[in-house]
């Protein structure tokens, strides 16, 4: 009994430091990405709204949790350049999902060169970052 009292007094405390500050945090925005494997080739380019229902069952998914990497996905996403050349096509290879904490939701349409699709627009990555770090995630 007497061990109680502490022990709720702790329990009591925990609850205080694990509560989240601000709820509004760009911290809890989600990011997911869907994509084929590596190395895989199709006769003809996928088009963003094909690719869902061309690779049904072989495609990865992957849960970004790391708060590092969705901050560096989102400043590579956001810092991208309009890039009319692209005609607003790629070879789609994978998407990003982000469901940010307001709400709203992206879909960004990934191939294999640094030219993204934002909202039906082409797009240039100032670099392959998002790339760079979607081949080097582990699981994949």
């Amino acid at each position: 009994m007497k061990y109680l009292k502490p022990l709720f007094l702790c329990l009591f405390l925990m609850s205080f430091i694990n509560k989240p500050q601000n709820k509004k945090t760009k911290c809890q925005d989600s990011i997911s990405i869907v994509k084929i494997p590596s190395g895989m080739s199709t006769i003809s380019g996928i088009d963003c709204a094909q690719f869902d229902r061309e690779f049904t069952s072989m495609k990865d998914t992957i849960y970004i949790t790391s708060i590092v990497l969705k901050k560096k996905i989102i400043q590579a996403i956001n810092s991208a350049k309009p890039y009319p050349e692209a005609n607003n096509q790629i070879d789609t290879r994978g998407k990003i999902f982000i469901k940010y904490w307001n709400g709203k939701c992206d879909t960004i349409c990934l191939g294999t060169t640094p030219i993204i699709l934002r909202g039906g627009k082409s797009m240039i990555l100032e670099n392959d970052e998002i790339g760079i770090i979607i081949n080097n995630i582990s699981l994949w």
